[in-house]
């Protein structure tokens, strides 16, 4: 990081310290992130090569600026100059059925395997939070079923990906969806869960995060649980819209759905 800065005149993002960026004027010219030893970079041509000659004079690195990759798992698609896709289709076909007497430690494997598929499957997050709840004691062979149906959802959709569009930089905001299902969960706790994009006036819209947990609170009326998921969600949309704003040097409202 100190490379980053001290050489290319990067900045830490406000809410997440592993990515770094840089302003030149008005225009966003060079991104940098990482996840443990894998680094991901973009920017203009001339800073793009400015990273990598820094990155292969200070580093044992493999350079690469393949259209089609894997960072961190994600298979990572650039080949179109309008839109981004991330999936993780190779992975969802190497997955197998859990037989159904199979263990609970098999079980927690399997979960394990599927709750690093919510990083690009948004619509089995709030299966695989049922799921986690899940302990020894409560362990059953229906649990079983129900991951292998999560699955067998998985691989009739194996194909699905994230997409990001080219999104006009003038008109951008987010987009907030936050939602609670009352009192359905154990110890009368309901589960919670939102969704964040990042939309511009043509209604195109990426969606950069989103989450299915269950409320440490317990919620006395639908009320409520409505309000402690706005909450949350609010708290995210604001880090999230602080980076984005300090990276594009624009205002982005918030709009807020409950």
């Amino acid at each position: 990081s100190r490379i980053l800065v001290d050489k290319l005149r990067m900045h830490p993002a406000p809410g997440e310290l592993s990515i770094f960026f840089r302003r030149l004027c008005i225009r966003l010219v060079a991104v940098s992130g990482s996840y443990v030893d894998d680094v991901i970079q973009g920017g203009t041509p001339e800073q793009k090569q400015r990273l990598q000659a820094l990155f292969a004079r200070e580093f044992d690195v493999k350079l690469s600026d393949a259209k089609k990759f894997t960072y961190v798992g994600l298979e990572c698609d650039t080949t179109d100059a309008l839109e981004r896709r991330i999936s993780q289709e190779k992975y969802i076909k190497r997955l197998q059925f859990l037989t159904r007497t199979a263990s609970f430690h098999a079980y927690r494997s399997q979960r394990a395997r599927l709750a690093w598929l919510v990083h690009t499957r948004p619509d089995i997050a709030c299966a695989v939070s049922m799921a986690s709840q899940i302990t020894a004691d409560s362990h059953s062979f229906e649990c079983n079923q129900q991951l292998n149906s999560v699955l067998t959802h998985l691989k009739r959709t194996s194909d699905l990906s994230l997409t990001f569009p080219k999104l006009d930089h003038d008109s951008l905001r987010h987009v907030v969806y936050a939602d609670s299902s009352f009192n359905n969960r154990e110890q009368n706790r309901s589960q919670l869960g939102f969704i964040i994009l990042l939309s511009d006036k043509s209604h195109n819209f990426a969606v950069i995060h989103y989450a299915s947990y269950k409320s440490r609170r317990v919620a006395l009326a639908p009320r409520a649980g409505e309000t402690l998921a706005c909450l949350y969600a609010v708290d995210c949309a604001f880090l999230l819209r602080q980076d984005i704003c300090r990276m594009l040097g624009c205002h982005i409202p918030i709009i807020m759905l409950t």
